[in-house]
Formats: C-alpha cells, sequence, structure tokens
C-alpha cells in the first residue's frame, strides 16, 4: 500500500510580485545587504501558501 501526498498552492501572483519588487528594491539601497532577509521574507509567503494533505507549512527561519 503506498500513500500518496496531495499538494496544493493557495497563494497568488500578483502579493508575490510585490514582495518581490520591495525587496529587490531594498536589497539595492543597502547595496546587497536585505538579500538574506528578502529571500526569507520571500520563502515564508511560499511556504505558507502551500500544503500537504491539508496540513500548511511554516517557514521558521527569520534570518541572519
Amino acid at each position: 500500500m503506498s500513500a500518496q501526498i496531495h499538494g496544493r498552492y493557495h497563494g497568488q501572483g500578483q502579493p508575490l510580485f510585490w514582495l518581490y519588487i520591495k525587496t529587490a528594491l531594498l536589497t539595492m539601497v543597502t547595496l546587497g545587504i536585505y538579500r538574506f532577509w528578502a529571500k526569507t521574507r520571500i520563502r515564508k509567503y511560499i511556504w505558507s501558501a502551500t500544503s500537504a494533505n491539508e496540513d500548511s507549512f511554516e517557514y521558521t527561519w527569520h534570518g541572519p
């Protein structure tokens, strides 16, 4: 017997796009220092919008 995992992404493209633009601008203004926090914010959005078998994921890293 094999167990199947049903994954689902609940996020939308527009909020993710604006999050990317905002973090890209902050990364440029801070000469690249903000890039670690930018990656964390984008990953947190994607993980929180993803679920497997109706259990939501949670990204708990907070950056350096």
